[in-house]
């Protein structure tokens, strides 16, 4: 890219910093040419001293337009890195208002979905205690069931806990499959339809690829016991909602939901629940001014102690009008206090 062509690049408005790092490299190569052509030049003067006037002449002209060339290139240079510098600030800039902007809108989602925390939170209370009746119904029938009924699940149990089951035999046969010669072992399932029979219960099986030395792998019929099996599986017990879920006050001042109870049979979580809302809001009370009294001292013989003067290196005795005259001071003092009924 020549020096004219990128002017006409830096000409437009608002260039990316890839474009201008680019046309930067274009421009200090351009700068180290001009140079080199300029010391070349130099390199040249002593063989122009006894020159033609004329020679002399055109030489300082070239001389001139070269050391004139190596201004503007080096200028160019200087230019596209201030415009480079400012590109980079610009997008810099520009990225941390779209950060700005993605926070502001995360903020406002998040002060909307906190509104609605007080609503949610209910409704999930309302299913743990939904669920600690039916529980409690549940004990109350399985401790005196009616003739030929059997034992009811915990509601809970049935939705997020699992039975556990022994392991079970599906089938035991004894079957005739082929089997490696030399391991006994049977011949995988998905090569069972390659083994080439060769009679008396003996047969190969032909290799993907002939080697040096054996292409074929031999095996035979064998008799097995097959036996499938589904094995056993563990129960799974989770802990109760009643006691996992935590739902605090929305404020310092709310009372709390729902907290993790200690018990998670029907009857303590009801109870549970009760506890809970038959809890009040809070009321903050407003601050108090307290008056405070400092006592100083209001002799002027009482002066503060000597201090150490860093800008001459040692400790002097205070001057006189630095002495504590002053009388004793009423100081209102405002402290925050919170309270809670």
């Amino acid at each position: 890219m020549n020096f004219e062509k990128m002017r006409s690049v830096l000409a437009k408005p608002d260039l990316s910093s890839p474009v201008l790092t680019a046309v930067l490299a274009e421009a200090k190569s351009h700068l180290s040419a001009e140079v080199s052509a300029l010391e070349a030049l130099e390199a040249g003067r002593g063989d122009m001293i006894l020159a033609p006037d004329s020679e002399r002449l055109k030489y300082k002209a070239d001389l001139a337009a070269a050391r004139d060339s190596v201004d503007d290139a080096a200028a160019l240079v200087g230019a596209i890195e201030g415009r480079l510098a400012a590109a980079h600030e610009t997008e810099a800039e520009n990225g941390r208002r779209e950060l700005r902007a993605k926070a502001d809108s995360l903020t406002e989602a998040a002060r909307k979905a906190l509104r609605r925390y007080v609503k949610a939170a209910r409704e999930i209370a309302e299913i743990v205690e939904c669920v600690a009746r039916a529980d409690e119904a549940v004990q109350a029938s399985n401790s005196d069931l009616p003739a030929g009924e059997s034992p009811l699940l915990s509601p809970e149990f049935e939705q997020r806990g699992r039975l556990g089951s022994d392991e079970r035999i599906v089938s035991d046969e004894i079957v005739t499959v082929w089997a490696y010669s030399g391991s006994g072992e049977p011949v995988p399932t998905d090569l069972v339809a390659r083994v080439q029979s060769s009679g008396r219960g003996m047969g190969w099986i032909p290799a993907p690829e002939v080697t040096m030395g054996s292409p074929s792998i031999e095996v035979v019929l064998r008799r097995f016991r097959r036996i499938e099996r589904i094995p056993a599986v563990s129960a799974v017990h989770l802990e109760s909602l009643a006691r996992s879920v935590n739902l605090p006050g929305l404020t310092h001042l709310d009372p709390v939901i729902f907290e993790p109870a200690r018990w998670a049979d029907g009857k303590s979580v009801l109870a549970h629940l009760e506890k809970h809302r038959s809890a009040s809001v809070r009321r903050e009370q407003e601050a108090e001014a307290v008056v405070q009294f400092i006592p100083v001292s209001d002799r002027v013989d009482d002066a503060p102690s000597p201090r150490y003067d860093p800008s001459i290196g040692r400790t002097v005795a205070p001057k006189r009008d630095e002495r504590n005259t002053t009388p004793w001071r009423e100081i209102d003092v405002h402290v925050g206090i919170v309270g809670a009924n």
